[in-house]
């Protein structure tokens, strides 16, 4: 039997699939929410970084566990 072939890290992680997507279709829609708002990748992108930095700012790290229950919307918490 052949080995199993994982897919690259740019098709199957997150972080990379977001990056990837945005970097090659920013103006692509990510998201259409029930009220009509919709993200697109580059706006998905950049409301990551912003999480992730707001996350830093309070001691969270890479490797850490965190937990998050939110509302299913486009607005903010």
């Amino acid at each position: 039997m052949p080995a199993a072939s994982l897919p690259p890290p740019s098709d199957c992680v997150v972080r990379e699939l977001i990056e990837r997507r945005a970097r090659e279709t920013p103006d692509r829609t990510f998201v259409l929410f029930e009220d009509g708002a919709s993200w697109t990748y580059g706006e998905l992108r950049g409301r990551v970084a912003g999480w992730a930095a707001g996350l830093q700012r309070v001691g969270v790290r890479q490797g850490d566990y965190v937990l998050s229950w939110q509302p299913n919307g486009p607005q903010p918490c």
